[in-house]
Formats: C-alpha cells, structure tokens, sequence
C-alpha cells in the first residue's frame, strides 16, 4: 500500500465534484422521515445551507456508500489492492462507487489515459459491476470479481475493479483512477404513484425526488399528480441556439450525513422548484416558464383583502445587501471531461439602482451550462429584483397557504391609490398562538413583479 494516502483528492477517496452537505466526509447518509414544515427549494430569503458546497468530494474508505444521481467524476474509494513488484510489475485493484444499481461507465481513466473493458482475469483494464443485489458468486454482474478470485461479491454495491498493464503498474498508484460514470438507476411511476419502469436510467429531477422519498420510506407521501406534472415539465424539450435540449436535469450526488429536508431542498433547487409537506402529501410546484403575474388570470391559491387579512407591512432590508446576480460553479456535462467551469448572471439595472454590484458564489451539481444559466437567473429575480418582502396576518380560511404558494394581496392593503392587485410568493407561514389571535395566521412573501423564471434566459452555446 502506498505509503502518501492522506485521504485528499489525489489520495483514494473521493468524487471530484459535489458535497452540499458534509465538507469532512464524514456522516451517515441519507436518512430522516416523518412530516412537517414545508421546504421551499430554493428558499428566496437565502438558503444557508444547500450552498455551502465543496467542490472536492472526499469520501473516508469506510465511510457511508454515495447516494449519486446522474452523471459524474468519480475516483470512488479502494477496497482491496494487489501489488507485486515482480519484474514484471503488476498492480490490481477495486474500487467502491456507491450504493447501486448504476447504470454503467462512459468513460475510465487512469493518469489521463483512457482504459478500456477487460474481458479476461489476465487482460488489463477495467471490469464495471453495477451494484445490483448479488445472486451468488456465480452472479453473471455481481458475482466473484474477475481479478480478485477469493473476495466477496460486494452486494449492492456498484464497484469497479482494475488491472493496469506492466508501464502503469510500476509507479504503484491507484488513486490515479478516475472514472465519468452514469450513476443510480431509478424507478419511474404514474399518476396514481403505480411504478411504470422499475428502475433505469434517469436525470429528470422528479425521479431523483422520488427516488430519495422511496429511501427514507415515505414514497406514499407523494401527490403523484403534482409529482408527475413536474416530471412531465422538467422533460420538456427547449431551445439552446440552433438545437432543443431537455429542461431540467438533476446530477446530484449525497456523501455523508445530510437530513432529507436539505437533500430533497438541492433536487428541487436543480428544477426551480418548490416542495411543500403538509402533515400528508409532498406536493411539488415546479416555477414555470414566463409565469403569468396577472392577479386576475394567474389563479392564485389565495386572495388576501382586507376583509380576511390585516396589519400589513414591508420588511426593511439594506438594498445594498441584495444580490445583484450569481455566478456559478459547476462540472459541465456536455464537457468530454466534465471539467469545472463558470457562468454568470447579473441584472444591470438592479447594479445601476443600487450603485454597485453583489455578485453571490452558487455551487450546483454538473450540468449543462444554459441549466446554470437559467439558475442563476431564477436565483437573481428571486433574491435581488424582487427583494421587496411583506409580512401580514391571514384569517382563519388561509390555513392551507404554505410556502411556495402564489397569492393575491389586494391592492388597498399595499398601496391605497393602486388599481389592481399584487401577486405574492408566500415564503413563510406561522401560526399565532391561540391566546394572541385564534384561528390567524402569520405570513411572509415577495411582492413578484418579474416572471421568476424564463427558458430562454441562458446565452448561445459554446461551439
């Protein structure tokens, strides 16, 4: 075993690209079940956490499998290992992806240069086994491995082992493996929530979603007419430059311990959408392309007047503090190598209003840069053009308002003089104690005065 493995990027362990969720490597996955509260994805006021990202994910070798979802870099984490220094020098070794079943590798690399499948116990390269759940040794994907004849079949578990020929061998060097592979295969369901394919190969964000609700037991949870219109919406085709691309996409991997809140947080922030839990479904509000602000057609869930609502006011903020734009960090997709890159969005006139520019760091999972883009741009009206926050009491009928929610303010509770109303996204909900105001509710929004989302807010593709 070599004796520099220091746990970094260029030791064994790791994914080179995403942790929202645990900068130490360190944790026990996915977990958390049960209700309550509601999580809007991306919270509009800031979210505190799903951005404190890494972009190095490390993983300790005897850590928690990776929950990991579409495309990605992975070095993964060595499990067995066989070196002799012969001559000739011989180096084998396996290597541990995350919990499966995968889908496949698209590409293997071992210090830059491409490895090829090996179809033999002697020829060098590589054999990928998928993580299914093992039949026995026997198992034609996940049997004994072809290289190490006497270790365990490694249930479930999604690996791949390696033989590097005579030259790669003698530097001794396994953790300069690294791998782009398709990742978890996921089940796909109908309205009724009756599963239609049980498990393939998938990015659409609303089948990661349900995916990770299946973990944590709570798959009977879902409104499966809102989960399936948001599935149907995120795979809508659009336009970039002179070609149509898919919506949404979701790449997103989870290393260690992380709640189910934030996990279903950063799926939904990938798709511009909003989750709300009420005590009995999970309900998703995907924003849709150019969403009409016109209180009178945009059939808000709720309409505050002032006769089922009262003491209104506008929240002080330091506009100085609002972002003016974003500029994100991510692995690209369409990339041969899936290398890091940047893209940026600001709005002019916010900058010119406020006299200077508040451009925010956002690390998202891979994906293609018109995705970013648009993020960026979702993220900007959201935070910094519509900034403008209100709060206000809501009677006893507005029980069923959550965050996320889109609602009309009637116009004489914001400005007197006004001829229409306002449309509102309702960003937090608080009960009042039975002893202060019984049946009332507290309430905070936005005042939207932009669409919050446009598909065609991204730049030409790069040729």
């Amino acid at each position: 075993m070599p004796t520099n493995y220091d746990g970094t990027r260029d030791g064994y362990g790791g994914y080179a690209d995403y942790d929202p969720f645990d900068p130490n490597g360190t944790g026990s996955g996915v977990g958390g079940s049960g209700s309550g509260g509601t999580g809007p994805a991306p919270d509009p006021v800031g979210d505190p956490t799903p951005e404190a990202t890494l972009r190095d994910m490390q993983v300790e070798p005897t850590g928690t499998l990776a929950l990991a979802y579409g495309k990605h870099v992975v070095a993964g984490n060595l499990v067995d290992y066989s070196y002799t220094t012969g001559p000739p020098a011989s180096l084998k070794f396996i290597t541990a992806l995350g919990e499966g079943p995968w889908d496949g590798v698209q590409e293997a690399y071992y210090a830059g240069v491409t490895l090829t499948a090996s179809g033999s116990s002697s020829t060098p390269g590589y054999k990928f086994h998928p993580g299914t759940l093992s039949s026995g040794t026997n198992d034609a994907n996940q049997g004994t491995p072809q290289f190490f004849s006497t270790s365990p079949t490694y249930s479930g578990t999604a690996y791949v082992e390696v033989l590097l020929n005579t030259t790669q061998s003698v530097e001794e060097r396994p953790d300069k493996f690294k791998g782009i592979f398709r990742c978890l295969k996921v089940a796909n369901y109908n309205s009724s929530g009756t599963v239609t394919d049980a498990g393939s190969y998938s990015t659409n964000p609303a089948r990661v979603a349900a995916d990770i609700l299946k973990r944590a037991g709570l798959l009977n949870r879902i409104d499966w007419p809102s989960w399936v219109t948001w599935r149907d919406y995120c795979n809508q085709t659009i336009s970039w430059g002179s070609s149509t691309i898919t919506r949404f996409e979701c790449h997103a991997a989870f290393v260690g311990g992380v709640d189910l809140v934030t996990a279903l947080s950063i799926i939904c922030q990938t798709g511009c959408t909003y989750w709300q839990d009420d005590g009995q479904k999970i309900v998703f509000l995907p924003v849709l392309n150019n969403a009409v602000l016109d209180p009178e057609i945009s059939n808000p869930v709720h309409t505050f007047t002032e006769s089922n609502s009262r003491a209104l006011s506008v929240i002080n903020i330091d506009r100085r503090q609002l972002p003016t734009g974003y500029i994100a960090n991510f692995r690209d997709i369409d990339d041969t190598y899936m290398t890091e890159t940047t893209v940026e969005y600001f709005d002019e006139n916010l900058e010119t209003n406020i006299g200077s520019s508040n451009r925010i760091e956002l690390n998202l999972p891979p994906m293609k840069r018109s995705q970013a883009e648009r993020i960026c741009y979702y993220r900007t009206v959201l935070d910094g053009v519509c900034a403008t926050s209100i709060e206000w009491i809501g009677y006893g009928d507005s029980s069923l308002v959550l965050p996320g929610d889109y609602v009309s303010i009637g116009h004489e509770l914001v400005v007197a003089e006004a001829s229409s109303n306002y449309i509102v996204l309702v960003t937090q909900t608080e009960d009042i104690p039975e002893s202060e105001a019984p049946g009332m509710r507290r309430f905070q929004g936005k005042l939207l005065v932009q669409a919050p989302y446009s598909d065609n807010a991204h730049t030409v593709p790069i040729t």
